[in-house]
């Protein structure tokens, strides 16, 4: 309002001044993550990620989420101020994408942070070899009837492959077929006279090998010579 020299006042003006928040928050995301599977698993051990924001003001959320080997829904809570932490996740074999971004009370929304979780899988195959195997020579020949042996396989994931290679009396190439899975044939062989020792170990989709195993085939002449 103004007043004269007389005294006398105006009627009131008035007018408003609107501050509003434009700023946006930020977040900040951490390094990206490189585990193994967790033992016995295709997946890693539970495992949580933590993210800070911050604004000129207050942030009221922030959302994350997954894509690749991963994409369950992420829950994000905020203790302390700041720093906001994720539920537990196992993550998947390969790699998951997460991408995060804050929101602040004024509905401002940060940029984009992003780190990569990788997940690979450490964990070797196993690979049992059967007994000892004891026969006889077969009716009238130096060798043993056509014998096949098994081996068993196990992995946290995939065995991808099994070999075996033969030393000593029998020295042929063996092809292992897998029927059922993780049960190795052998083709058939006529083992030769002798001790034979056979040698396995499994292969899984990463790479990964088993410790060997080994049993030995024992072929001894058990027919009795003839005399005319």
């Amino acid at each position: 309002f103004s007043t004269d020299t007389a005294g006398l006042t105006s009627p009131d003006c008035t007018f408003e001044v609107s501050v509003k928040d434009c700023e946006p928050p930020t977040a900040s995301c951490q390094a990206d993550i490189a585990v193994c599977t967790a033992a016995g698993a295709d997946v890693s051990a539970s495992t949580t990620f933590e993210v800070t924001t911050s604004d000129n003001v207050v942030v009221d959320d922030l959302t994350c989420v997954m894509t690749g080997a991963t994409t369950s829904a992420i829950t994000m809570t905020e203790s302390p101020t700041d720093v906001w932490t994720s539920n537990t996740i196992e993550f998947g074999l390969g790699t998951t994408h997460v991408t995060c971004f804050s929101t602040d009370t004024a509905g401002n929304t940060s940029e984009d942070c992003d780190f990569e979780v990788s997940v690979k899988d450490c964990e070797p195959p196993t690979a049992s070899c059967q007994d000892d195997i004891d026969v006889c020579t077969a009716d009238g020949s130096n060798v043993a009837d056509p014998t096949t042996f098994e081996v068993t396989t196990s992995d946290n994931v995939i065995v991808d492959d099994l070999s075996c290679a033969m030393s000593g009396a029998t020295t042929s190439a063996i092809t292992m077929t897998e029927s059922p899975t993780d049960v190795w044939t052998s083709n058939s062989f006529e083992f030769g006279l002798g001790t034979t020792h056979v040698t396995c170990f499994s292969t899984d989709t990463a790479g990964n090998t088993s410790e060997d195993c080994d049993f030995e085939v024992s072929v001894k002449d058990c027919e009795p010579p003839t005399a005319s």
